[in-house]
């Protein structure tokens, strides 16, 4: 099979890291260091991705620094003498974009720049007051974030436009409505793809390596991801394998609450917190991925393998001296990875049957710093509840 290379345009959502510390998702670095063993691969992010990530890291980022000034301050009132930190909020914003521009240059990709003159406002506006998709309903969200999505949208649309047929367009976003909207405009551009993950993009290479890129082909993993899990229904493979609770019994050690760190234990020691001190701050949330094609065995059974990972937002609350509240300024978002393993006959039709569980693998679990914006736009919600 000749070389063909495919171009990935992500959604933020695709690249965004929980742990400002890391500019660009773990699983993204991962997904592209693993698949660019085996295909000529091409990223472009859009215009307004880069913004939004640049926004979110310099937030994180300002908020430490005016921590920082602060701490310094009053560490020049007990010393008595006067120490400045020598940086400014300039500075820290244009070294996170040089860091990003770095990053994108590392990986060799670009950037697709918003089509603003070629937009059709008129439908934008449309789509806004009525809310349509991408926008939100108004009883769904919390936090509209359509015209965004609408923009990322726009710059993927005239980028598969432009390059349609020549090279393997890929879009990646895990919005329900930013895909929805985008299968509908991608439908009549040739070699242009969408995706819910980067889990079933892969799926959608391995398929083109062994050359079965087919519609067929393209239907059944589809059909696996649909027969696994259905969330809307609470049916599916996840359901009937009672994998939750499977999950929960095979370790429970990652859902035991979570300890106290060092940093933490210093607090215990002078006094303001008691020993079990983070507390959960919102529900926890089980995100299951698309179904990842992983191949056939020697009776030609298909091989799958979803993710599925637990996150739940926690607090620093504790009782301290004369049983005072004690609350550690922001919050921790702890997140437990897994796959399932499993295998399942395929007809000459696409139909997917007599599903076999396989092993279940603990992958990783994080406990990181959670912007206290991006904890109300997500779980704010659940705390009116």
């Amino acid at each position: 099979m000749t070389t063909h290379r495919h171009v990935l345009i992500p959604d933020t959502s695709v690249l965004h890291s929980e742990d400002k510390t890391l500019l660009i998702s773990s699983e993204f670095e991962e997904f592209w260091g693993r698949e660019r063993q085996f295909a000529d691969l091409q990223l472009v992010v859009p215009e307004v991705v880069r913004g939004e990530l640049l926004q979110q890291a310099t937030r994180a980022a300002l908020k430490t620094l005016k921590r920082a000034v602060n701490g310094m301050s009053r560490l020049s009132g007990i010393a008595g003498v006067e120490y400045k930190i020598q940086t400014d909020e300039a500075t820290v914003r244009g070294d996170i974009e040089a860091r990003f521009d770095k990053w994108l240059a590392s990986v060799g990709g670009s950037i697709a720049a918003t089509p603003v003159q070629d937009i059709n406002w008129a439908a934008i506006v449309n789509a806004a007051v009525w809310r349509l998709p991408p926008f939100s309903p108004d009883d769904e969200s919390p936090a509209e974030k359509g015209f965004r999505d609408a923009m990322i949208l726009e710059a993927a649309v005239a980028y598969c436009s432009k390059h349609s047929g020549s090279v393997d367009v890929a879009f990646v976003a895990a919005d329900e409505l930013l895909l929805e909207t985008a299968d509908e405009r991608f439908a009549s551009l040739k070699s242009c793809s969408t995706h819910d993950s980067l889990d079933a993009f892969a799926s959608y290479l391995r398929l083109f390596r062994e050359d079965r890129l087919t519609t067929l082909e393209l239907q059944v993993q589809r059909h696996a991801s649909a027969l696994f899990y259905d969330g809307e229904a609470k049916g599916g493979l996840y359901f009937d394998w009672y994998l939750d609770r499977r999950i929960r019994d095979d370790y429970p050690k990652e859902f035991e609450p979570p300890r106290p760190e060092p940093d933490d234990l210093m607090d215990i020691l002078i006094g303001k917190s008691s020993y079990r001190s983070w507390t959960s701050a919102a529900s926890e949330e089980v995100h299951v991925g698309s179904a990842r094609y992983q191949g056939t065995d020697e009776e030609g059974r298909y091989l799958w393998t979803n993710s599925v990972a637990f996150r739940q937002p926690f607090i620093f609350i504790g009782t301290g001296p004369g049983s005072r509240q004690y609350c550690k300024e922001g919050y921790r978002l702890r997140i437990v990875k897994f796959d399932v393993n499993w295998s399942s006959l395929v007809s000459l039709s696409g139909e997917v049957s007599d599903a076999r569980r396989g092993p279940i693998e603990l992958i990783g679990s994080s406990f990181d710093p959670l912007d206290g914006l991006l904890f109300w736009r997500e779980w704010g919600e659940d705390q009116e509840n």
